[in-house]
């Protein structure tokens, strides 16, 4: 329902808590293709729920052209070089995120160095 309400662009849903809900990289996915349309929605925690790789790789195909999202929590999650760095070449795209929290994750040094670029 939450995910639905994000593709039709709510405007009362401006701040979406999703932490601990364990959506996994399915849920991720649903919600990357969401937020591809959404010019409402600010703020997004997805903290702890097992997001992987292959949702992170979707949320960040979905930053490169979402507008409106400001922060997006990533914590305790199962993201690794490759997401961080996906997320990272998003970033490049996307002027209006200014916070991204991946505390809690497998980044490593190579994903921690291209976010830092």
């Amino acid at each position: 329902e939450l995910i639905e309400r994000v593709r039709l662009n709510d405007p009362t849903l401006t701040e979406l808590d999703l932490f601990g809900k364990w959506i996994g990289d399915e849920g991720a996915c649903e919600l990357a293709e969401a937020l591809k349309g959404n010019t409402v929605l600010r703020k997004l925690d997805l903290g702890g729920n097992t997001i992987c790789d292959e949702g992170a790789v979707a949320l960040a195909h979905a930053l490169e052209v979402n507008n409106t999202l400001t922060e997006l929590n990533l914590v305790l999650n199962k993201i690794d070089g490759w997401g961080a760095a996906m997320l990272a070449c998003a970033l490049k795209a996307n002027t209006t995120l200014t916070t991204l929290t991946l505390t809690a994750n497998n980044i490593g040094d190579l994903g921690a160095a291209v976010l830092a670029n």
